[in-house]
C-alpha cells in the first residue's frame, strides 16, 4: 500500500467529481489485445468504469482494487488473464513503484500501463502535487521490464502519457493506430492552421486589444504597488495595526464547497483580490469605529484585510481551499480572519468565549450570488440574515452576464428584489442610496478583473444594498 493512500481516502470521501469516464482508455487498450481476457484486474480502479466496460463487452470477470476506497480495498488474490493499471503509479512515491508493480506481477502475466508525464492539477492536502514521480518513458519501460519478461511501449490516445504492454503486440496494430494517430495529427494542424489564417485576419485589432491590456497590466500593477506601499507606511509608522481574529470561529459540517464548479474550476478564487478604500470608508462613515464586517465569497481576502487594518473585527468566508492552500493574496497575513466553508450549507460564527452567534453591521457578497444554483439560495440568504446586524446592511453586486458558464443563476432586477422579499430582506437598486457608484467594489470597472460598468451596461449586473425589513 502506498504512503500517500491517506491523502487520496481523504479525497474520495469528500469530492463525488473525482472520478473519469475511460471509454477512451479501454478503446486504447482493446486495440492491441491479441486474446480475450475472461477475467481483468483493474488494479487501483479510483471510481472508474474501466472493468465495467470489459464486463460490459468482453463478458470478462472483473475484480476492482482500490486501497483508497473502503468497498475495493481488499487486496486481490488468485490470477487474472489481464491486469489495468491506468493513470496510478504517476501517484506513487519513487521507492515504492517497484513493490506495486512486482504485486501486479504476482497476479498476473498480461498488464497494461499507462502512466501520465507531467504535473497534475491537482494539489493533495499536504501541499504536495498529486503526480509525485514524474519520468519519461524508457524509465518506465524499464520499471516494467525488471518484473516482467517482456513489455512493450505501444502508442497512446492520451496526451503527455506513456502506455506499456507485457505481451507481445501486433506490428500491423502499431502501424494502424501509428498512422491513426498521424492523420489525427495532422488533422488538428489543419485546423490549426486556419485558425492562424483567421487570427492573422484580425491581427490589427488584436494589436490595439494587446496594447490595451499592457496598459491595463501597467495600470493595475501601479495601482497594487501603491496600494502595498500604503499599507506598509501604515503599519510602519504605527498609525494602522491589524486587528487578527482572535475569538471568533466557524461551525460547519461543509469546510469547503466541493461540489461547486468555482471549486472544480477555481478561476476566481485563485485570480481575485479586490480592494476598496472608498468602500471601507463609506462604511466606517455609516457605522463608525465599532463596525464589524463579513465578506462573503472572498477569494484573496482583499476587503477583509481593509478593514483589519483598519482595527475593526472582519471576516471572510471562501468556498474553495485553493487560496488558502497556496497562501497567496491576505491569507498568510490575516489567516485567523479567513475561513473556507460551503455558503450555501448551514454554518454559525460564533465567539469562542459564549458560543453566541455574531452578527455583523457589514456583510457583503460581490458577484457570487449568480454563481449559486436557484435551490441553494434560501440556505445562503438565511445565512445571511443569521448573521446581519439588525440596522445592518447586505451589500453586493450580481453579475447577469450569460457570458460566464459559471453563472447559473441569471435574472432580471426584479426577480431578486422579489426573492429578498420572501426571506424579509429589502433589497435596493441603483445609485439613489446611501453608496456612490465608486463606493461599490465590482461592476465598477476597477481593474483587469473587473472590467465591467453596471453604470453604463446595466444590462450586464446591478449592484444593491439590502437590509431587514
Amino acid at each position: 500500500m502506498s504512503s500517500k493512500v491517506k491523502y487520496y481516502e481523504e479525497i474520495y470521501k469528500t469530492r463525488s467529481d473525482y472520478k473519469r469516464d475511460l471509454e477512451p482508455m479501454y478503446e486504447n487498450i482493446t486495440a492491441f489485445l491479441t486474446f480475450k481476457p475472461n477475467s481483468v484486474l483493474d488494479y487501483g480502479c479510483g471510481r472508474g468504469n474501466l472493468a465495467d466496460l470489459f464486463a460490459k463487452n468482453y463478458g470478462s470477470n472483473i475484480y476492482k482494487y482500490d486501497p483508497a476506497i473502503a468497498e475495493f480495498s481488499e487486496f486481490p488474490t488468485g490470477n487474472y488473464e489481464l491486469a489495468v493499471n491506468t493513470d496510478v503509479l504517476e501517484h506513487v512515491p519513487e521507492e515504492e513503484i517497484d513493490g506495486i508493480i512486482k504485486n501486479i506481477r504476482a497476479l498476473c502475466q498480461n498488464a497494461f500501463f499507462n502512466v501520465h508525464l507531467s504535473h497534475a492539477s491537482e494539489i493533495l492536502s499536504n501541499g504536495e502535487n498529486a503526480h509525485c514521480t514524474i519520468k519519461p518513458p524508457h524509465w518506465w519501460l524499464q520499471k516494467v521490464k525488471r518484473h516482467f519478461p517482456q513489455a512493450y511501449i505501444v502508442p497512446s490516445n492520451y496526451p503527455n502519457s506513456c502506455s506499456i504492454i507485457t505481451w507481445k503486440p501486433s506490428a500491423y496494430k502499431i502501424f494502424q493506430i501509428s498512422i491513426k494517430n498521424a492523420l489525427s495529427t495532422v488533422s488538428k494542424k489543419i485546423r490549426s492552421l486556419k485558425n492562424i489564417l483567421k487570427t492573422i485576419a484580425t491581427l490589427p485589432n488584436r494589436l490595439f486589444e494587446f496594447l490595451h491590456s499592457i496598459r491595463s497590466i501597467q495600470l493595475e500593477n501601479l495601482k497594487l504597488q501603491d496600494m502595498q506601499y500604503r499599507d506598509m507606511l501604515d503599519l510602519y509608522s504605527g498609525f494602522k495595526k491589524i486587528r487578527h481574529n482572535e475569538d471568533i470561529t466557524l461551525q460547519t459540517d461543509h469546510p469547503v464547497a466541493y461540489d461547486s464548479p468555482d471549486h472544480i474550476n477555481p478561476l476566481g478564487t485563485i485570480q481575485d483580490n479586490t480592494r476598496n478604500y472608498a468602500f471601507y470608508k463609506k462604511c466606517r462613515d455609516l457605522f463608525g469605529p465599532d463596525m464589524s464586517f463579513l465578506d462573503l465569497g472572498c477569494s484573496g481576502g482583499g476587503l477583509v484585510f481593509d478593514f483589519a487594518l483598519n482595527g475593526h473585527v472582519a471576516i471572510g468566508l471562501e468556498g474553495s481551499d485553493r487560496s488558502k492552500k497556496m497562501g497567496r493574496a491576505n491569507w498568510r497575513t490575516i489567516p485567523n480572519n479567513l475561513f473556507t466553508c460551503d455558503i450555501t450549507k448551514p454554518f454559525n460564527l460564533i465567539t469562542a468565549k459564549s458560543g453566541a452567534v455574531v452578527t455583523f453591521d457589514v456583510i457583503s457578497c460581490w458577484e457570487v450570488l449568480e454563481h449559486i444554483p436557484e435551490k441553494d439560495l434560501p440556505q445562503l440568504i438565511e445565512n445571511v440574515k443569521n448573521h446581519l446586524s439588525n440596522g445592518g446592511i447586505f451589500v453586493g453586486s450580481i453579475s447577469k452576464s450569460p457570458e460566464d458558464p459559471l453563472h447559473v443563476t441569471l435574472h432580471e432586477n426584479a426577480w431578486w428584489v422579489e426573492k429578498f422579499k420572501i426571506f424579509n430582506l429589502s433589497m435596493e437598486i441603483g445609485y439613489d442610496g446611501v453608496f456612490e457608484f465608486k463606493e461599490f467594489c465590482r461592476g465598477i470597472e476597477g481593474g483587469i478583473f473587473d472590467s465591467h460598468n453596471y453604470r453604463s451596461d446595466p444590462h450586464k449586473g446591478f449592484h444593491f444594498i439590502a437590509r431587514k425589513m
